[in-house]
């Protein structure tokens, strides 16, 4: 049950890291 829940949230980090990365280097 837990499974796909945690395969979201999992999605959801990736985008926010990139999104972060993504920033990172615009700043720069």
């Amino acid at each position: 049950m837990s499974s796909p829940k945690r395969r979201i949230e999992a999605d959801v980090m990736k985008m926010l890291m990139s999104d972060y990365e993504v920033t990172l280097v615009n700043d720069n």
